[in-house]
């Protein structure tokens, strides 16, 4: 962990920074949607998340460059979060994404007294995420077989 790394909740500004990352070609191999994403569908995407009262969207950034992305969206009864998050492939192995899923974690518990869970979905072959979510003390709960037929 770097004492220069800050977390906040994404603006305006990060828009851009945060298309690129996501879009970048060893995010979207372990992605649950694999495909590259136009960016006049991530602006508008992006413009509503930041208004959205059931979403919260944090980066974490070293001098001014956004480092990481975590996405928290909440059900209905905000009992329940799906987490989302990913690291610019340049910051892998920095210790990044277990630093912001536990501050994001502690930030979105203060804002939702409510909240008592936190979910994530992960492809089996995104290793990284698996430890991640592992480490951060989530558990397993059911695995997904599939099978194409021809």
């Amino acid at each position: 962990m770097s004492t220069s790394w800050s977390i906040r909740k994404a603006s305006g500004k990060d828009c851009k920074a945060i298309y690129d990352i996501r879009n970048h070609e060893l995010i979207t191999k372990v992605s649950i949607n694999p495909q590259v994403i136009p960016y006049s569908e991530h602006v508008a995407w992006f413009e509503s998340t930041l208004i959205n009262p059931m979403r919260r969207l944090f980066v974490i950034e070293e001098n001014e460059q956004i480092m990481a992305v975590l996405r928290f969206d909440l059900t209905q009864e905000c009992t329940e979060a799906k987490v989302s998050i990913y690291v610019a492939p340049s910051h892998w192995g920095k210790g990044l994404g277990s630093f912001l899923l536990t501050m994001g974690e502690n930030q979105l518990k203060a804002e939702v007294s409510s909240l008592r869970t936190l979910k994530a979905e992960v492809l089996i072959n995104n290793e990284a995420s698996l430890k991640l979510f592992a480490k951060c003390g989530f558990k397993k709960e059911w695995i997904t077989f599939s099978k194409e037929v021809l």
